[in-house]
């Protein structure tokens, strides 16, 4: 029987073989439901709001709704590509959107900022937040195509506008810059600075969502850049997000 082939390999950059490779039977089922997370989400978002602790409007129901399908897209995608770890599969909510989501209460986003998420891969943190903060203009940068692939998909079934996906290396982005680089889990802070430097505008600033013992981290980031500055922000307890997780917001000085 002839392959049928996915509609975006008649988008400019996507080979053939990506292509049909999306048609690939599902091998097992997911383990839990997307319905499930969002009810669970929908709840913290109750409890965030009142407890004070909710940086963003209370969500409305289209909004859920994307979430819903964001996470659907991942459970049913990462049966073929590996988008997330198949151990978070029952916890997307809990493991990833909401921690997405947590950096707003940790740093405050301007409206209408630009925004890239550098090194996305399944999407986080910046599909969750372009889904809550619809005024960001989002640019989701994605090196791997499979992963592009399915971040394209995402952002066409979510129907998020001003959200772009870009496959390229941090490198190739000559002529691009943003008021906030975000990455999350992508590599280290001197590497990660090196990479967002040359991106950000004049007073821009990097948000790295890290995790463990970053003192050696910092301390190379100091070497590399001895004019930078940083702040380690921690998320506020009501996110209930790991305390080994924190956000360093990197830029020079004048910014703090």
């Amino acid at each position: 029987m002839p392959v049928a082939f996915h509609p975006l390999s008649r988008r400019r950059g996507i080979s053939i073989r990506w292509a049909a490779f999306l048609k690939l039977p599902m091998s097992t089922k997911p383990k839990t439901s997307a319905e499930d997370q969002a009810i669970r989400l929908q709840q913290k978002f109750f409890e965030l709001q009142n407890s004070g602790k909710l940086p963003f409007p209370e969500p409305a129901s289209e909004q859920i709704e994307q979430l819903r399908k964001y996470m659907a897209l991942l459970l049913d995608w990462n049966q073929r590509i590996n988008l997330i770890s198949p151990n978070d599969e029952e916890r997307i909510a809990e493991r990833h959107i909401l921690e997405s989501l947590a950096v707003l209460s940790a740093w405050s986003f301007p409206q209408n900022v630009s925004v890239l998420d550098l090194g996305s891969g399944g999407g986080f943190p910046g599909v969750p937040l372009k889904i809550m903060r619809p005024d960001l203009a989002m640019t989701l940068l994605e090196s791997r195509q499979k992963k592009t692939l399915f971040l394209k998909a995402a952002v066409q079934e979510l129907k998020l506008s001003n959200c772009r996906v870009v496959n390229a290396r941090a490198e190739e982005l000559t002529e691009e810059r943003f008021t906030i680089v975000i990455a999350r889990a992508v590599a280290d802070l001197k590497t990660l600075w090196e990479w967002s430097r040359p991106l950000l505008v004049e007073d821009g600033m990097l948000l790295a969502m890290k995790g463990g013992e970053l003192d050696n981290e910092l301390q190379t980031l100091k070497k590399f850049d001895s004019k930078v500055a940083y702040q380690l922000l921690r998320y506020p307890d009501e996110w209930n997000i790991d305390i080994s997780r924190c956000c360093a917001a990197v830029s020079y000085p004048y910014r703090f």
